[in-house]
């Protein structure tokens, strides 16, 4: 209906210059009213457009969110079990978005992030065929983000609640379009419950992936107030802090250099909860990535960091992390993306969970492909990893056995809304 008022409204206008005397002055009334009328009609369809109101008009609310299931087979050699799972590589989730704007430079923005991670793939236990969260919770609802932003387009942004701090995220740097089927290099978000199991024992250990195979990506989602600056040629700089005596500052970039894009991140990071901060619990250290996409669909990825803790006869740790991937459209439904990684981690596992071992190595090879359906929202992956222990040893330098490797492949679905 409005474009038929506003192709008329040229003729009406052009018809009035006809016109003389009393008559110019009412058709130019008419012309006005139109206006109005077509103005108001415009507000009217572009509200009944919106699915989520604000019962404060100034907000513009967003709700969106994914569902991401999958099918996990984990074996140790001593269990071996299938079992229908949640991908916490990219757990389900929804989110509320709430943003309003001062100005042309100033805004604030509220976001609301909850995660429905029923029978997630990282707390998946082989021996029980069920997921067992290592936590304690038996509640699959998980904030995920409360937080507050204040957003100023010359002095940058504040974060005040629960979100990302400023190292999360930093060692996951990733291009290939299959970090839903991988997790980069978290690479215990596909098994990380799984027990190894010791050669020539019967049963598994207390070790789990979870425990040896850690990416040092910072401090994670915590309540912490954090400064962003803004965006200087895709470089932006972040620092918060959390509670007791933590905190961390990291320098992250995104753009581009014609048509090849590129991402990369480094973070430093102090993890403290104690005044004195001498406890084991106690860990620093730093982490980065960085991933390069060639016009061609080829992309680089690699991640590292080192972690300086205080565990009683464990020796500081260190990893890396490197993926080679591939993506194309052959078909007109959506890109085809794949890619190989291989990661090591060494001397990550703390001594709760893995007695008197003073160095530990994990190694890690994984083969991973997704097919996009771009109309119906949805990406189809299928990934195969393989973890390996080795190298375990008490601090005086005694082995402590080998150790069988764990097999994981999974399969699944990612639909966003």
């Amino acid at each position: 209906m409005s474009k038929t008022i506003k192709r008329v409204l040229p003729m009406v206008l052009l018809a009035s210059t006809a016109f003389a005397g009393d008559g110019m002055n009412e058709t130019k009334a008419m012309i006005a009213d139109l206006q109005n009328r077509l103005q108001e009609l415009e507000k009217k369809v572009g509200a009944e457009k919106e699915l989520v109101r604000s019962r404060d008009s100034k907000f513009k609310v967003t709700l969106s969110g994914q569902l991401n299931r999958a099918v996990l087979y984990a074996g140790n050699n001593t269990a071996k079990r299938i079992g229908q799972v949640d991908n916490d590589a990219s757990s389900s989730r929804f989110n509320i978005t709430g943003e309003a704007n001062m100005n042309e430079n100033f805004k604030a923005r509220t976001v609301m992030e909850v995660e429905l991670n029923e029978n997630a793939s990282n707390d998946f236990d082989p021996e029980l065929n069920r997921a067992t969260r290592t936590s304690g919770a038996d509640n699959p609802f998980r904030i995920r983000q409360m937080d507050v932003q204040m957003v100023h387009a010359k002095y940058g942004e504040l974060h005040m609640g629960k979100g990302h701090t400023a190292s999360d995220h930093v060692a996951e740097s990733d291009l290939s379009g299959t970090y839903v089927a991988s997790g980069g290099s978290d690479v215990a978000v596909l098994a990380g419950n799984v027990l190894f199991a010791r050669k020539g024992t019967t049963g598994s250990t207390d070790t789990r992936v979870s425990h040896v195979f850690q990416n040092l990506d910072g401090l994670g989602r915590a309540n912490r107030v954090k400064y962003v600056t803004p965006n200087f040629h895709g470089v932006t700089a972040e620092m918060g802090a959390v509670s007791g005596k933590s905190w961390d500052g990291a320098l992250k970039f995104s753009g581009a250099f014609g048509d090849t894009k590129v991402q990369a991140a480094v973070a430093y990071f102090k993890s403290s909860d104690n005044a004195d901060d001498t406890s084991a619990s106690d860990r620093r250290g730093y982490a980065g990535s960085f991933s390069v996409l060639l016009p061609m669909g080829l992309s680089i990825s690699a991640a590292g960091g080192k972690e300086n803790h205080r565990r009683p006869g464990l020796k500081n740790g260190h990893f890396y992390h490197a993926k080679l991937g591939y993506r194309k459209s052959f078909m007109d439904v959506g890109e085809t993306r794949f890619a190989v990684d291989f990661g090591e981690y060494k001397n990550l596992a703390d001594t709760e969970h893995s007695g008197a071992y003073a160095t530990n190595k994990g190694r890690t090879y994984g083969a991973m492909a997704v097919q996009a359906l771009d109309k119906l929202g949805t990406e189809l992956y299928l990934t195969y990893r393989r973890y390996e222990l080795k190298d375990v040893k008490t601090s005086a330098g005694a082995a402590f056995g080998t150790y069988h490797p764990i097999n994981v492949v999974m399969g699944g679905a990612r639909v966003k809304f």
